[in-house]
C-alpha cells in the first residue's frame, strides 16, 4: 500500500454461517466492518449510547471500531456474517459511523447476495477474494443508495408545502423570499435543500415545471408566444432562452416536430 494515496482500497475478511450462538459477549474496537443477515432469531447490540436490535430477515451494521456488548434474543439463532475492511494511507477509512438496520422488507433483496459469497468462499477457488469483495461493495452501495434516498424523503418533507406551492402556482412570480415563508424556513436553507434534493435553485425548479407545461401547450397547437403567457413568462424571449437550456432545442422548433393538432 502507497502512503499518502487518495486511492481508498478494499479488503475481504470472512464470510461465515452461524447458527446456535446464545452466549452474551462484549466487544471492544471492532476490527472490522461487519454486515450480519439473520436467517433465524436474533441478536441485540448495545453501543452504550444507542441499541440495535435485529431479528430474522433483517440486515444489521457493525461499524469498524465499535464498541458494544451483544445479546442473544433466541434460543435458536442463525445469521451469515461477512467481515471486511477499507483502508485510506494504510489507516481504517471509515463508510458510516453508526451501525443500523435494515427492516426485513428492506433487507430480503441482499439475501441471494450473501448466499452467493457463502459459496463462493466455501469453494476457495483462486479468484474467490476477487469475487466476493465484488459482491459485498455491490451491497454497499446498494445500502447507500437507499440510506441517500431516505436522507433526500427527509429533506424534501422540510419544504414539502413550498414544492406543492410550485407545482401547483408554477405561473406565479412568487418570490425565493415568499417561497421560503411557505416552509417557514430561511432563504438560504431553502436554496440549500433545493440543491441538495434537486440539484437546483427553487426558480429553476419553477422553470422546469413551466417548461413541462409548455410542451403540452406548444404540441397542442399554441404559439410560442401564447405559451409563454400561459406558463408565466412575461417575456417571450426569456421563456424561449430558459425553454433551449432546459431541452436542448427552441419552443419553436419544438413546436414543428411534436404539433399532434
Amino acid at each position: 500500500m502507497t502512503n499518502s494515496s487518495n486511492k481508498i482500497e478494499f479488503e475481504f475478511t470472512r464470510i461465515f454461517y452461524r447458527y446456535n450462538p446464545t452466549n452474551t459477549y462484549t466487544v471492544k474496537n471492532r476490527d472490522s466492518h461487519t454486515l450480519v443477515y439473520y436467517i433465524k432469531g436474533g441478536h441485540k447490540f448495545d453501543f452504550g449510547d444507542y441499541i440495535l436490535e435485529a431479528s430474522e430477515g433483517e440486515l444489521v451494521y457493525i461499524p469498524f471500531g465499535a464498541s458494544y456488548t451483544n445479546f442473544s434474543r433466541s434460543t435458536h439463532t442463525e445469521f451469515y456474517q461477512i467481515d471486511f475492511n477499507f483502508f485510506k494511507d494504510d489507516g481504517p477509512y471509515p463508510i458510516w459511523t453508526r451501525g443500523h438496520v435494515i427492516n426485513r422488507i428492506n433487507a430480503l433483496k441482499y439475501l441471494p447476495i450473501f448466499k452467493k459469497i457463502y459459496e463462493i468462499y466455501a469453494a476457495h477457488d483462486h479468484a474467490y477474494k476477487l469475487l466476493c469483495s465484488s459482491e459485498i461493495i455491490k451491497i454497499i452501495g446498494m445500502i447507500d443508495k437507499e440510506k441517500y434516498a431516505k436522507r433526500i424523503d427527509y429533506e424534501i418533507k422540510k419544504i414539502e408545502k413550498t414544492i406543492n406551492y410550485l407545482n401547483e402556482s408554477y405561473r406565479l412570480d412568487s418570490s425565493v423570499e415568499e417561497l421560503a415563508k411557505i416552509s417557514s424556513t430561511s432563504v438560504s436553507n431553502l436554496e440549500k435543500l433545493f440543491k441538495k434534493c434537486f440539484g437546483m435553485s427553487p426558480l429553476s425548479y419553477r422553470n422546469t415545471i413551466r417548461v413541462e407545461h409548455a410542451k403540452m401547450f406548444l404540441a397542442g397547437g399554441y404559439s410560442v408566444s401564447e405559451t409563454a403567457n400561459r406558463v408565466g413568462f412575461s417575456d417571450v424571449f426569456y421563456f424561449s432562452r430558459v425553454f433551449k437550456k432546459i431541452c436542448g432545442i427552441s419552443p419553436g422548433r419544438y413546436s414543428k416536430e411534436n404539433t399532434t393538432v
